[in-house]
């Protein structure tokens, strides 16, 4: 039986795209988990009502976090979807490829922030 190229339901057929829906898998777990935590574990409530000046509380902190971390898991993304097809040629198994794939993206995103960070200091 032919496969049908024109259905959204057909499995990936190539390492390639496997490793890809790997590393998808990482960055989606990664802002599921982040998600979780912005939202669903009971910060401290503390309230600034007594406060004069400027009052930041730790859902705040965790919703700024949560803020900024969106650019970050994007160029994570973009970058481990880059590294996914050459890595699924050097590694037999899509899970290996993509999980390596994730990491790279990380760490490249990782050092770029802190090259940027570094470069605004001086």
């Amino acid at each position: 039986m032919d496969r049908v190229t024109e259905g959204h339901d057909v499995q990936p057929s190539s390492a390639r795209e496997r490793a890809v829906l790997v590393s998808v898998g990482w960055h989606a777990l990664v802002l599921a988990a982040s998600l979780a935590n912005a939202y669903l574990v009971p910060w401290d409530t503390t309230a600034c009502d007594d406060e004069s000046g400027f009052c930041v509380t730790a859902s705040d902190v965790m919703h700024i976090l949560l803020f900024l971390s969106v650019p970050f898991l994007v160029v994570s993304f973009l970058v481990s979807r880059l590294l996914a097809v050459p890595l699924s040629r050097r590694f037999r198994s899509a899970a290996v490829a993509g999980t390596l794939s994730a990491l790279a993206g990380l760490l490249a995103t990782a050092l770029g922030a802190a090259v940027l960070l570094a470069a605004y200091r001086s």
